[in-house]
Order: structure tokens, then C-alpha cells, then sequence
């Protein structure tokens, strides 16, 4: 048994319009929603969809801030082949569609987040959740690769670090600036599922490196070329054999094994209270419980209380399958 990349692509397109209907409702309603509650939401979501080969796990976020700047770890394939993304998101106000917090402590949580991929190998990621209106045309939509997906998909956006802190540098926070460097985060899995002859995790990170070279070639209408750094021949080739963090190569980033950090917090070794993501997501393609079983990642009792098949399936109530011992 298999996940069926179809499917999930089904998923994700759905969160994608709940995000935009959320924020437009948000705005409408005058209540606002932040960007923890889109995530858990849309993590909550996806796993109970695909629950035989999706961990989901919620932890504080009392140390997010100081040790990571991310909100969750997302990490993708099987065993022998994991991309795993580490994930900053931010909401644009729908009223003044601008991203407020795109700096947040002067730069020091987008160090952290680059700092904390590095030690750990981990791709990091913004995550914009924005309302996509029927007036909007997201500038990147005019890259080869994305000309024909829907607009709509723009509602949660990947974008690098790299574009983040050019944009913070030129003061630029607008809706429609993100948007020039965000793909919507179905893509890659769209990609991945016209592929099934590849492991998971490099079919995702083969459709973002091919997004990746789309941004830095596109220079003849000077979109992009003013954020984009003119390497040096020298530059390009030491580029294959070092990391550039701010905007990675994806596949230098494919891992034959679960992140240890990630593998720490699911054995326990890392208290949730001190956890450094708030949350952590497992997509595998095979079933999750053999993954588990293959990393030794929880024992049995952790399994039952967080495994998301115990979680009803029933969108109006969910309820745990709660197992009370003799002892």
C-alpha cells in the first residue's frame, strides 16, 4: 500500500481554498485569524485525510523563537530518500495586504531559521498564507513551470530566505512583491505525482530546483534580476559542492534518514515544552506505523495517543482513542 500522490494533491488544494476563504472571512467578520491557526488547521487536515501515512504532532512554541524561527518541520518521503522543510509562515492582512511581521525581530528569526537548517540539513521556507482576489494575477504565474496553474493556488506560497531578506532590504512588504517569489506549495506535489518512478523526496526537490532556475533566468523584463545576485563563474562552481542556505539546491538536501532532531522529539528525548518547532509532520509514502517501526521513533503507548488514524474521522467532532491499562 501506497500514498496516493493524487490524493494528497486533492488535500492540499483544498487547505488551499480554506486559507483564502478564512482570511477572506477574517476580514469580512472583523476577527482577524493568525498564521499558528492556519497551520494547525491545515496540518491537522492533511493528516487526517491520510492518516495511514501521516504523523502530526503538536508541540509548545515557548522556544520556537530562540532556537529555530520556524513553525513546523515537515519531513517528506520514506525511508531512504526524506526532504524535510523547515517552515516559517506568515498571514498578509487581507486589509491592507501587506505582510507585517516579514522582519520579525530585525532579521533575528530569519537567522535563526537559516542557522537552525544548516546545523540540522534542512530546507528552510516561508509559508505565506494570503487572500488570492479575482483581481490579483500572482507575477510569478508568468514563469514556464507555473503559467497554467490557478491563481487561487497563490493562497499559501513557498518562498526562500534569500527573496525574504531582499525584499526587508528594499522595504518591500506588499502582497504583490511576495508573490513575485512565491510558488504555491501544491506544485511540487503536483510535479511529484506526474512522476511515480522517482522517490518522493527527489521528485519534490527536482520540481523546486527547476522553479529555482526559472526565477534566476527570467532577467529580460528586470522582475527579478535586481533580486537576484550575479555569481561569479567561480561562485557558480564552488555552488556545487557548498550549501547556499538563503536559497539551496533541494536535492543536496535529500537525506537517506529522518532528521535527528526530528527523530529525537517523536522518542521523547526532547521534552514538547522545550521543543524547538511548534509543530512536526510526517509524510511518508509508505505506511507510517512502518516507518516508525523502522526508526524505532515511539514506543508503543506515544503511538496510540498521537498516531493521527485515532483521530475520528468525522469532520464535526474529533475524538482520541483513549487506551486506559490495568496497572
Amino acid at each position: 500500500m501506497k500514498l496516493s500522490l493524487s490524493d494528497l494533491c486533492a488535500t492540499f488544494q483544498e487547505c488551499t481554498l480554506w486559507t483564502n476563504n478564512i482570511i477572506k472571512d477574517s476580514l469580512s467578520s472583523r476577527l482577524g485569524i493568525l498564521e499558528e491557526s492556519i497551520t494547525d488547521i491545515n496540518l491537522v487536515t492533511i493528516a487526517r485525510k491520510h492518516s495511514d501515512f501521516i504523523l502530526t504532532k503538536k508541540f509548545s512554541r515557548r522556544e520556537e523563537g530562540s532556537q529555530s524561527g520556524a513553525d513546523w518541520l515537515w519531513c517528506i518521503g520514506e525511508p531512504g530518500a526524506w526532504l524535510s522543510l523547515l517552515v516559517q509562515a506568515k498571514v498578509v492582512n487581507p486589509a491592507t495586504s501587506t505582510c507585517r511581521f516579514l522582519n520579525y525581530r530585525s532579521g533575528e528569526q530569519r537567522r535563526l531559521l537559516l542557522n537552525f537548517a544548516r546545523h540540522y540539513r534542512l530546507f528552510p521556507l516561508y509559508c505565506l498564507y494570503s487572500q488570492i482576489t479575482d483581481e490579483l494575477y500572482p507575477p510569478s504565474k508568468s514563469l514556464p513551470s507555473l503559467s497554467n496553474v490557478d491563481s487561487l493556488e497563490w493562497a499559501c506560497s513557498l518562498v526562500i530566505p534569500k527573496f525574504i531578506r531582499k525584499l526587508v532590504e528594499q522595504k518591500h512588504n506588499k502582497q504583490i512583491d511576495l508573490l513575485k517569489y512565491g510558488i504555491p506549495w501544491t506544485y511540487p506535489f503536483y510535479m511529484a505525482a506526474t512522476n511515480s518512478d522517482q522517490k518522493l523526496a527527489h521528485s519534490l526537490a527536482e520540481a523546486m530546483k527547476k522553479i529555482r532556475t526559472e526565477f534566476e533566468s527570467v532577467d529580460s523584463s528586470g522582475m527579478y534580476i535586481q533580486l537576484l545576485d550575479n555569481s561569479s563563474s567561480k561562485a557558480k562552481k564552488q555552488s556545487t559542492t557548498r550549501i547556499r542556505w538563503e536559497n539551496p539546491d533541494p536535492l543536496l538536501l535529500v537525506t537517506p534518514n529522518l532528521p535527528s532532531v526530528a527523530l529525537r522529539l517523536l522518542k521523547g528525548k526532547i521534552s514538547a515544552v522545550k521543543s524547538p518547532v511548534a509543530g512536526l509532520s510526517i509524510i511518508s509514502t509508505v505506511p507510517i506505523d512502518a516507518v516508525l517501526q523502522t526508526y524505532k521513533a515511539l514506543p508503543a503507548s506515544d503511538r496510540e495517543s498521537f498516531h493521527p488514524s485515532k483521530i475520528a474521522r468525522d469532520d464535526t467532532q474529533v475524538q482520541l482513542d483513549m487506551r486506559v491499562s490495568d496497572t
